[in-house]
C-alpha cells in the first residue's frame, strides 16, 4: 500500500492535466499532521489571517466550523473550500489528516472544516446520529457560507465542497440540493446513494470530480450495499455509475474518455457538458478507504484552471 500511495502522489499533477479546464468520509484517516497552526483565535468581525473557530445556531443545534484564512496580501474575493470529515472523525482532526491548510497558504483560498453533529452528517440516509436527531446539514452548510461571507470576502463563483466517506455522501447530497452554492463537489471514497440518485434535482449544472480506490473495503468501488460506521445499511451506485449519473444531469458527451496517468491512476473524463462544467473520476488502482495524499493540492490545482 505504501508503494501505491507513493506512486499516486507523483501522478496527481499528471491527472489534473487530463481532467480539463473547469475541474477545477466513514473512518478517519491515519496520516500524520501537516498543519503548522496550533492556536485557535477568537473570530473578529473581519477575520485576520490565521485559524479561527466559528459557531452558529442552526435548527436549534449549536454548530461549529474551523476556518483557515491565508495571508496573501490581496483584497480580492477568495475562493472557498468546505471540507466535510468522515464519520467518527472531527473537523479539527481533518486539518492534520490533509494538506488543505498548506495548500491554502500557497494558493490563497479560504478553507473551512465543518464539524458534523456527533461526528456524523445527515446525508439523507437513515442511521447516522445526525439523521436520527433530525439535523439539517443542507441548512447548516448554507448558513456556514453566509456566516463566512459576513467576515470575509468570498468569491461565490468559486465555492467547492470536498468530503470523505460519510462526508463524501454528504457532498453528493449537497450537489443535488445546493447546486446554486457550489461550482464543484469532490466526493472522496463515497458514491451517490441509490435512493438519493432517484430524487436528485440540482438547480443548475455542477462540476463533479470523484476520487475512489479500487480496494476500498468500506464503501466498495463497484457500489452495492455496505454497512456504515453506525451499523446502518446503505446502497450506493458504483464510482463509474456515479460519475455517469452526474454526466447525464450535466448533459455531457458520452462515453467518458479514460486515460492512464500512471500504473495506479486512471482518469475518466466527460466532455462537452453544459455551461462548461466537467465530470470526472480519478480511480486509484489498489487505493483503500482513506484521504489520498495531497488532496488539497489536487483541489487547489483543479480550482486554478
Amino acid at each position: 500500500m505504501a508503494e501505491v500511495i507513493r506512486r499516486l502522489a507523483g501522478a496527481l499533477s499528471i491527472a489534473l492535466l487530463l481532467i480539463g479546464a473547469t475541474m477545477v468520509s466513514s473512518m478517519p484517516a491515519n496520516s500524520t499532521s501537516k498543519s503548522t497552526t496550533t492556536t485557535l483565535r477568537p473570530h473578529f468581525h473581519q477575520l485576520v489571517p490565521g485559524i479561527h473557530e466559528l459557531s452558529l445556531k442552526v435548527g436549534g443545534h449549536s454548530r461549529s466550523l474551523i476556518v483557515f484564512v491565508p495571508s496573501t496580501g490581496t483584497r480580492k474575493p477568495r475562493p472557498l473550500v468546505l471540507v466535510f470529515h468522515g464519520a467518527l472523525d472531527t473537523a479539527r482532526a481533518t486539518i492534520g489528516e490533509t494538506d488543505f491548510e498548506r495548500m491554502a497558504r500557497r494558493s490563497g483560498f479560504v478553507v473551512a472544516f465543518l464539524q458534523g453533529y456527533a461526528n456524523s452528517w445527515n446525508d439523507g440516509l437513515a442511521g447516522t446520529p445526525a439523521s436520527q436527531a433530525g439535523v439539517n446539514d443542507v441548512t447548516f452548510t448554507a448558513a456556514a457560507v453566509t456566516k463566512l461571507e459576513k467576515v470575509l470576502s468570498i468569491d461565490r463563483s468559486s465555492v467547492t465542497a470536498v468530503g470523505f466517506s460519510n462526508g463524501a455522501l454528504m457532498v453528493q447530497y449537497l450537489g443535488c440540493r445546493l447546486a446554486s452554492v457550489f461550482a464543484l463537489i469532490v466526493p472522496v471514497e463515497g458514491e451517490i446513494a441509490l435512493d438519493d440518485s432517484k430524487a436528485c434535482q440540482p438547480s443548475r449544472e455542477i462540476s463533479v470530480f470523484e476520487v475512489h480506490g479500487t480496494a476500498d473495503s468500506a464503501i466498495p468501488y463497484n457500489g452495492g450495499t455496505f454497512t456504515t460506521a453506525f451499523g446502518g445499511q446503505v446502497a450506493v451506485l458504483g464510482a463509474g455509475a456515479t460519475v455517469a449519473f452526474w454526466a447525464g444531469l450535466d448533459g455531457c458527451n458520452l462515453p467518458a474518455v479514460t486515460t492512464s496517468a500512471s500504473s495506479t491512476v486512471n482518469v475518466s473524463t466527460y466532455s462537452g457538458c453544459r455551461k462548461g462544467v466537467t465530470v470526472a473520476l480519478l480511480t486509484i488502482v489498489g487505493g483503500s478507504h482513506q484521504w489520498p495524499p495531497d488532496i488539497g493540492e489536487l483541489v487547489a490545482k483543479a480550482m486554478s484552471h
